[in-house]
């Protein structure tokens, strides 16, 4: 995929994401799990606040970096979740109906 097309689907990706996380929410269940993280937080910075600088760091440093890493891993199980639609349309007969052929 050429350049531009790969930016394109990844500012799509994360318009997508955006408003998965906009409906996430108006979930019950979501919320109720960030109310508990709040409350884990707390409890996570009595615990940090009796550690040394440098330790704080190392653990902070972590915690950036699976976040990152988890950031990086949603957009590729995305973009393999749209890989999968297109070959199940394909499957299907819906890209050839349409008078398209998409090989994935």
């Amino acid at each position: 995929m050429e350049e531009k097309g790969v930016k394109i689907l990844r500012d799509f990706i994360g318009e997508r994401m955006a408003l998965a996380m906009e409906n996430a929410k108006q979930n019950p269940r979501y919320l109720k799990h960030i109310s508990e993280q709040v409350e884990s937080r707390k409890l996570a910075d009595v615990v940090l606040g009796k550690m040394q600088k440098e330790d704080k760091l190392t653990i902070r440093r972590y915690c950036e970096s699976e976040a990152a890493k988890m950031g990086f891993e949603m957009e590729e199980i995305y973009i393999q979740g749209l890989k999968d639609c297109v070959k199940l349309f394909s499957v299907l007969g819906v890209t050839e109906a349409l008078g398209t052929k998409v090989e994935v």
